[in-house]
């Protein structure tokens, strides 16, 4: 996966919004590694029993983390 700026991301984002459906396509991928990226590091804040993912359910932080299976595994595994 290609490396891309916060520039360029932000220029993907406004062409996309603009119609251009291959910056979505460039897009999707950025987006689903970065939420396997943030799910790897709450795993291993779990295993590590850092003391700031008590607060994830109700820290608004974690609210684009929500709707992925991956944080509703965490936060049940923690039976919060």
């Amino acid at each position: 996966m290609e490396a891309l700026s916060q520039r360029q991301v932000t220029q993907l984002v406004l062409d996309w919004s603009d119609g251009d459906n291959e910056a979505l396509n460039r897009l999707i991928p950025l987006v689903y590694e970065e939420l396997k990226r943030m799910a790897e590091q709450l795993n291993k804040a779990y295993e590590e029993r850092a003391g700031w993912i008590i607060n994830i359910k109700i820290d608004p932080l974690f609210d684009p983390l929500r709707s992925d299976p991956r944080f509703a595994g965490i936060v049940r595994r923690m039976r919060l």
